[in-house]
């Protein structure tokens, strides 16, 4: 995993990067789902970006950025088991999802939650060890990392593409005026 983070920088294609990062987890540490959230500023809530072994989970459900459980992952910034949860949150959170958690990797950038990744238990039902949230807190960096680039990236192409409409409405305002 923590190879296969050094990589994730390079994509700039935010719907291949967080399927790729959901992917490698599951097959990886072989575990029951694995699905990342995305924060949406525009809408201001957390889409479902990538999910693998969606039977488990409803592909639809999305969280508004003002609700406690996002206040909660700010303040926690690393990985953290259910146990670690509040009670209400964690029935919140369970039941929103309709699924048992293992593990939630938050992705921080400058203390904003760009998203978050929910894993589901192991296959061989084995706790997670602190081994594991270790290589999970790299690989939650990394995701930021790559998220905040990917996201940068489109908002660079929106503005280019304003840009040439631009000179291109200039253009023909031009030779209406000539």
């Amino acid at each position: 995993l923590v190879q296969a983070a050094g990589g994730m920088v390079r994509q700039h294609n935010l719907n291949k990067l967080t399927k790729l990062i959901v992917y490698m987890v599951k097959r990886l540490v072989r575990i029951d789902f694995a699905v990342m959230f995305v924060h949406d500023k525009e809408q201001r809530i957390y889409n479902i970006r990538a999910i693998r072994d969606h039977n488990k989970i409803n592909s639809t459900i999305f969280f508004r950025d003002n609700i406690p459980f996002i206040a909660y992952l700010k303040n926690k910034d690393k990985p953290f088991l259910p146990e670690e949860m509040p009670q209400k949150l964690r029935v919140f959170f369970e039941q929103t999802l309709g699924a048992k958690i293992g593990l939630t990797v938050p992705s921080l950038f400058d203390d904003a939650v760009l998203g978050f990744m929910v894993l589901g238990e192991k296959q061989d039902r084995s706790a997670y060890s602190s081994d594991d949230i270790n290589v999970f807190s790299i690989l939650a960096h990394q995701a930021a990392l790559s998220i905040e680039n990917c996201m940068f990236f489109d908002e660079f192409q929106k503005v280019q593409t304003r840009i040439f409409e631009a000179e291109k409405l200039a253009s023909i305002g031009g030779m209406a005026d000539g």
